[in-house]
């Protein structure tokens, strides 16, 4: 029979020894942040910011690896870039998207007039739904009940949320519009859910108010997570429109501008933004 004194050193060593290598482990596979410049050629600055906002949602990133076996081409391109987008500290992804958006007209013409987050964001929802599952962005039953609501009667695809904001905040928005809407007995949760606020602004435009974008949201008791931003904007300093994205990255939030990118200091800078277009929240 061995002493206690021996049996402790073992418990001991044995301990040392799995957090060690739990931590090894960690260290070793851990993601880095993904903080990649896209370059802006032909006018997809409306691309890239739509790119970095979706990687910056903690559940689109668990989706895209979820289905990473998956034969659904939109997934794939996507699992790709961020892969590519982890090696590289710049990117040129106008190859990439000249073939996941080659079935399609004006929308993507891919010439300097450049285009929008949401025909992006559109699309990109449009041939992933056949795989994931159908509550991911918005359930169908959903959607249905909520489409009086939208600002936006062209685009119709239910994955995404449309709401007219004039003054307030994104958490006052949903309660006011969807929570008076929808039964909470039928309502889906959505893992993500994409807020339409604006379209685009110009720089010199004193009279929009500043829009409040919540860092969290509730909807019907639960709670979403502010992880991105699309930011759209027009004026002589970036042409006739741009746009660009503010993404959460860990803990820290960051300043997507095509291969420019910046930690922000000011979070109040995130969530007081007269020019978002598109914020994005994930459900906690």
């Amino acid at each position: 029979m061995y002493p206690k004194s021996y049996i402790i050193t073992v418990v001991i060593l044995a301990t040392i020894f799995i957090f060690g290598l739990s931590f090894i482990l960690w260290y070793k596979y851990r993601h880095e942040p993904l903080l990649c410049g896209l370059k802006n050629g032909m006018g997809i600055c409306y691309l890239n910011s739509t790119m970095q906002a979706l990687f910056s949602s903690k559940q689109f990133n668990e989706l895209l690896t979820k289905y990473s076996s998956s034969n659904n081409e939109m997934i794939k391109n996507l699992i790709e870039i961020r892969a590519m987008m982890r090696k590289g500290k710049t990117l040129n992804l106008l190859p990439r998207y000249k073939k996941m958006f080659d079935k399609v007209g004006d929308e993507f013409d891919f010439s300097q007039e450049g285009g929008y987050p949401l025909h992006a964001l559109e699309y990109i929802g449009i041939h992933m739904e056949k795989t994931i599952p159908n509550d991911f962005f918005l359930a169908q039953e959903n959607y249905e009940k909520t489409k009086k609501i939208q600002s936006d009667e062209s685009l119709k695809q239910r994955f995404l949320r449309f709401y007219p904001l004039l003054r307030g905040n994104v958490d006052e928005m949903l309660k006011n519009g969807l929570e008076r809407t929808i039964d909470k007995k039928s309502f889906e949760f959505p893992k993500l859910l994409i807020v339409c606020l604006w379209n685009v602004h110009s720089y010199t435009d004193t009279t929009c108010d500043k829009i409040v974008c919540n860092p969290e949201v509730t909807i019907f008791g639960k709670k979403y997570r502010l992880v991105a931003l699309v930011i759209s904007v027009k004026g002589k300093r970036f042409g006739k429109k741009h746009a660009f994205a503010i993404g959460l990255r860990g803990n820290n939030w960051y300043v997507f501008n095509d291969e420019y990118i910046e930690l922000i200091k000011n979070k109040k800078l995130v969530f007081n933004n007269k020019f978002c277009s598109i914020a994005f929240y994930d459900q906690a």
